[in-house]
C-alpha cells in the first residue's frame, strides 16, 4: 500500500489486485489472519487507489490442487 499516487503520476488509470483467497494452505494470508482481515486489507487498498481514480481488478485466486482443498463445481479434480 501507499504506491496509487505513484501509479497515478506513470498515467496508470487500472491495476490488477492478485489475491488467494483458499486459507487451506498455511502460508497464505487467510490461514494466518482469517478472511475478515483480508477483506479489510483488501478494503483499504481499493479506497487508496480508487481515491485517485484509479480502476482495481480483483483477481481472486485459490489452489484446486491442494490435496486438502474442498472442491466446488467447476474444479479439476484431485
Amino acid at each position: 500500500m501507499g504506491h496509487a499516487g505513484d501509479a497515478k503520476a506513470w498515467g496508470w488509470n487500472a491495476v490488477r489486485l492478485n489475491f488467494l483467497v483458499s486459507g487451506v494452505i498455511d502460508w497464505s494470508y487467510v490461514a494466518q489472519n482469517g478472511y475478515p482481515d483480508l477483506l479489510r486489507q483488501l478494503d483499504s487498498i481499493v479506497a487508496e487507489y480508487t481515491a485517485k481514480g484509479i480502476v482495481v481488478m480483483l483477481d481472486a485466486h485459490d489452489d484446486p490442487a491442494t490435496p486438502t482443498a474442498p472442491t466446488t463445481t467447476g474444479s479439476p479434480p484431485t
